[in-house]
């Protein structure tokens, strides 16, 4: 697994794994705490279970801080992705990070992710990767299972620490799930 590499610009370096932009490098701040992006193994695990489901999908990608879901999905065939973040910084690198790929069929927007989940939301494919503190995954889960817009055709990526994977999982239906030394990460749906 590579490692993120530090800049001395106060920012780290990731890489798309595969797909149109396989090898390009990214940007993102150093300085954003809870900012971690999934690791390239985690990534290579999730896009090899979404295969076929990723070309021509609508992708959300909230909490999306450095960007490395969406970003990686759109080199891989998704149709549009909508990055949602509330971190400034994060959201003037994510912009940054399309401008110099050449990604337009994006959409940024800066604010609380649980409230673009409780709205019309219409995507094929939602990750769900929020900072490990707190219950904001569980909060996030709870939006969508009461969300009438959210059905079960909707694949949901979520990722948390392995020691505290929320009770809120049992109403959902696993696809695929595996985990590392420190991280749980499924490929869900809804019942």
């Amino acid at each position: 697994m590579k490692k993120q590499v530090k800049n001395p610009n106060g920012y780290r370096t990731l890489r798309i794994i595969a797909g149109k932009f396989k090898a390009r490098k990214c940007i993102f701040p150093n300085q954003i705490e809870g900012l971690r992006p999934t690791q390239d193994r985690v990534r290579e695990t999730l896009f090899n279970w979404l295969m076929g489901s990723v070309i021509d999908a609508k992708c959300l990608d909230a909490f999306a801080g450095s960007g490395a879901l969406g970003l990686e999905a759109l080199s891989r065939g998704a149709k549009s992705c909508h990055f949602v973040e509330k971190n400034k910084h994060a959201i003037h690198t994510l912009k940054e990070n399309c401008l110099r790929l050449n990604i337009n069929n994006v959409k940024i927007t800066q604010t609380d992710a649980l409230s673009i989940l409780a709205s019309d939301v219409n995507y094929n494919l939602i990750f769900l990767d929020p900072p490990f503190a707190g219950n904001i995954l569980e909060a996030a889960l709870d939006i969508i299972l009461k969300n009438q817009n959210v059905d079960s055709s909707t694949l949901i990526y979520i990722e948390c620490a392995k020691e505290s994977t929320p009770p809120i999982l049992a109403q959902f239906t696993a696809y695929k799930s595996a985990s590392t030394s420190n991280v749980f990460f499924a490929l869900i749906h809804k019942n």
